[in-house]
């Protein structure tokens, strides 16, 4: 019987992260409610097309970075949620995400530094 698409999206996604993916995954595993194994990140793969609005934005962002020369990071806070900015949520590519993560890790390291 062929695996259903959304456990190979899991696998491959783990696989990103240096990890596996969890058996029976969700609230059914006994080893967490995450879709990968990762001790430290908890990942919640979403094959759906429910996302329209995001990719829209994302793809609309993308285009003006690459004219830029820029890698397109696409940050969403929910209006009137405080002043936590940290709260905000980050969509990028899975694959600018270890770019992206070094630029953030420099401006980090810079400000404990100062």
């Amino acid at each position: 019987m062929p695996d259903k698409r959304f456990k190979g999206y899991e696998r491959r996604i783990a696989k990103w992260f240096g990890t596996y993916r969890t058996p029976l995954s969700g609230s059914h595993s006994r080893h967490t409610s995450s879709d990968t194994l990762h001790a430290k990140i908890f990942i919640d793969c979403k094959l759906r097309r429910e996302f329209r609005s995001v990719w829209r934005y994302f793809k609309a962002l993308d285009s003006l970075a690459k004219r830029e020369g820029k890698l397109p990071a696409l940050i969403v806070k929910i209006p009137g949620a405080g002043n936590i900015d940290s709260e905000s949520i980050v969509a990028c590519r899975l694959g600018d995400l270890c770019a992206i993560s070094e630029e953030v890790v420099h401006v980090c390291a810079s400000a404990i530094s100062v």
